[in-house]
């Protein structure tokens, strides 16, 4: 049992470090078939998550909703993360305010080296420009989440600083200072590039591309749309890819 479920802790963190999604695909058949075969139902049940998030990212939204088929804490978090990256905020925001919820019954949750919170901060600025009432709100919720990353980053620099750059890149379109946005930017694709995060370098490149759209470059938006497409189907991503289309 304890081997299976470090098997769930290898699963969910190669999916988190950007490895190949085809590849994380076919560990995930082999070894949930393995679990099955052992009776490993609770191990089983959850990197189910695991597998739902690969899907859809693999597979085309229109054969796939977005909702996880149950609302337990990691199935939450992962169809978070999943709606974040198809640019469906709304359902995100819903999501996440139900795994937050979750959360006080779970003892004890894994950040992910902050990727949980960095997906929640992405959330929340995201809304906060498409909600002029509440725009200050989300702001303020991103910002405290911003400062969590700060601390991340001085516990593991490798893992987190692309995450902490490309939030403060968004907090800045936000608060309306394009000058730093467009750097913030610029550092954190180059930062992801370097630490070879591909999945969070295509996200960086494809909220660089609506930073552009947004203020009429559509040359520059164009190519960074083109840069982040290339990077979704480096990453197996082909789903994801396709809708950008």
């Amino acid at each position: 049992e304890y081997a299976m479920l470090n098997i769930y802790s290898y699963l969910s963190h190669t999916f988190f470090s950007g490895q190949n999604l085809v590849v994380l695909e076919r560990d995930l058949k082999t070894y949930m078939q393995q679990m099955i075969e052992y009776k490993q139902a609770s191990a089983h049940h959850i990197v189910s998550p695991v597998r739902d998030a690969v899907s859809k990212l693999i597979c085309s939204t229109t054969d796939c909703s977005l909702r996880p088929h149950e609302e337990t804490y990691y199935s939450l978090l992962f169809a978070t993360i999943v709606s974040y990256i198809f640019c469906d905020y709304k359902l995100a925001l819903e999501l996440l305010e139900k795994r937050l919820d979750s959360e006080k019954l779970v003892p004890r949750n894994c950040s992910f080296f902050g990727t949980k919170e960095f997906f929640d901060g992405l959330i929340y600025l995201a809304v906060a420009r498409s909600s002029p009432d509440l725009k200050w709100v989300f702001y303020l919720k991103a910002n405290q989440i911003i400062s969590k990353l700060e601390s991340f980053v001085q516990i593991g620099k490798f893992n987190s600083e692309h995450k902490l750059l490309l939030l403060q890149a968004e907090s800045e379109c936000v608060s309306g200072d394009k000058d730093v946005a467009l750097n913030k930017y610029k550092l954190a694709i180059a930062t992801a590039k370097k630490r070879d995060f591909i999945q969070e370098q295509a996200i960086a490149n494809e909220r660089l591309a609506d930073f552009f759209l947004r203020h009429g470059d559509s040359n520059a938006a164009r190519e960074h749309y083109g840069e982040a497409h290339s990077l979704y189907i480096q990453w197996g991503a082909k789903g994801k890819a396709s809708h950008m289309c």
